[in-house]
Order: structure tokens, then sequence, then C-alpha cells
């Protein structure tokens, strides 16, 4: 089988930036990199940490997601309608200590025996190691 194709160009431009749209990287793995390489911004920092965000930190992580990684649609495309938040805590994980308050806060709420009390730090430290060891 043979062909001839004639290849036509409709236009050359020089000297003028590449949009977005012609940005070949793929979108998840520019969010999970971006993720793990900023953990201390302000936003990311308090989601690791169990601490609540503002409107600002929610507004900052909109612009990163939908703005300068990508857009909108590239967002819903990869990860459908998961907040921000939780997907920040999906890649970057909660620190152990931020995990363990959160645990003491339920243990000395909760009427639990000394066996539980025992084990569910040991879920936290296996989980916490695991995540580090074996990301995602």
């Amino acid at each position: 089988m043979y062909t001839n194709l004639k290849d036509e160009v409709v236009g050359v431009k020089e000297g003028q930036a590449i949009y977005q749209a012609y940005d070949f990287e793929d979108y998840k793995l520019k969010v999970n990199r971006y993720i793990e390489n900023h953990r201390d911004h302000l936003a990311i920092h308090k989601l690791r940490n169990n601490i609540p965000l503002t409107a600002s930190d929610y507004e900052s992580l909109e612009r990163i997601f939908t703005g300068e990684l990508g857009t909108v649609e590239d967002y819903q495309r990869e990860f459908k309608d998961t907040p921000f938040g939780l997907l920040v805590r999906k890649v970057a994980k909660l620190e152990y200590d931020a995990a363990m308050a959160a645990f003491s806060a339920f243990i000395s709420d909760q009427s639990l025996t000394q066996g539980q009390i025992v084990f569910v730090p040991s879920i936290t430290l296996h989980r916490t190691v695991t995540l580090r060891m074996y990301p995602n």
C-alpha cells in the first residue's frame, strides 16, 4: 500500500509564546508534582497539618489548579468533582503529629478499651510510614 499525502502549511508564527493549550505534559502529573514540590505553600501546609483553610487559602488552590497548572476543564477531566482540599490531602498526606493530635481528641471523647487505645496510634504510624515508602 502506497500513499502520497501532501501537508499544507497554513501559517508560520515565530517569536510568540505557545499557549497553555499546547502544553502536552500530563495535567495530573503536574498537579501531583506541584503539591509535592510546594509542601510549604500556606494552604498545602495547613492541609498536611490538619489546620482549617480560609476562603483565601481555598481561592489560592483554585487559582493554582485551574489557572496556573491547567484549566477548569483539565481539573474536571482528571479529578471530577473532588474538592481541592481533598485532592491535596490525597497527594500530600497528613503529617504524623497532626494525625496523632486528631486521634488523641478522638480517644479522649470515646470510651475505648486499653487495647483499642494502643491500636489507634499503631494504625497511624503504619499508614504514615507506608505512604512515605509507597506514595499513591
